[in-house]
């Protein structure tokens, strides 16, 4: 089974590990990451498929 992490903010698949300097000033913890595209950083959603992230990036644009 493939994993598939989004941005819990905007939906992104474009995610990092944040930077040791991040993790110091916001004391973020193991598992959360950094959104490329509106720089959240927090914990993913975590999708089994790519068809699920589809799904909710579809459901996302309609609400």
């Amino acid at each position: 089974m493939m994993e598939v992490k989004a941005c819990t903010r905007c939906g992104s698949r474009n995610l990092k590990i944040p930077s040791q300097m991040e993790l110091e000033i916001r004391l973020t913890l193991a598992g959360q990451y950094k959104c490329s595209d509106c720089g959240f950083i927090g914990f993913p959603i975590v999708f089994d498929s790519n068809e699920d992230y589809a799904k909710y990036v579809k459901l996302k644009k309609n609400v």
